[in-house]
């Protein structure tokens, strides 16, 4: 399981906008996402911080934008703002995430939905790592035989 090597190296500078005031004929969203990002976050990005920003297909009334940094630094300096400024409770009105292939994001929405947010209620460390969420160290799955997490150890991924 996982995603071929090419997918992971052409997603790995990408990140996603959601929640972003979606107009339908918008021409400018690359001068939308860096008014955001700089109003928002308290960062400086330039049009030379990214090397596209477009939004993606679908019906839902705010579609994401899928935004290529140009290099590494700044798409982890905007997902650092994003997180810091979350945990500290500043009200935000869009979200920011890393664009993950398609297998990590099914696994992390099963894990949530089963485990994630309870490990949490409990004040447990939990974290996201690839297709795997860590809870105090240990490191769990979801199965799709059994319908649940398991933990795992590195011998068994």
């Amino acid at each position: 399981m996982g995603a071929p090597i090419w997918e992971k190296k052409i997603k790995k500078q990408n990140l996603k906008v959601f929640n972003l005031d979606d107009d339908k004929h918008e021409t400018q969203t690359e001068t939308k996402i860096i008014e955001a990002v700089n109003n928002q976050l308290g960062l400086s990005e330039d049009e030379n911080s990214f090397d596209f920003a477009y939004r993606l297909p679908g019906k839902s009334s705010q579609r994401p934008v899928l935004i290529k940094c140009t290099n590494m630094k700044n798409r982890d300096r905007i997902l650092s703002a994003f997180r810091a400024k979350w945990k500290a409770g500043a009200e935000l009105t869009f979200r920011v995430g890393a664009d993950l292939p398609e297998y990590v994001m099914k696994s992390r929405s099963k894990l949530y939905a089963f485990f994630f947010k309870e490990c949490i209620d409990q004040g447990k460390n939990a974290f996201f790592r690839s297709d795997q969420l860590v809870v105090d160290g240990v490191k769990y799955i979801y199965d799709d035989t059994t319908k649940q997490p398991i933990a795992v150890n590195d011998n068994d991924i």
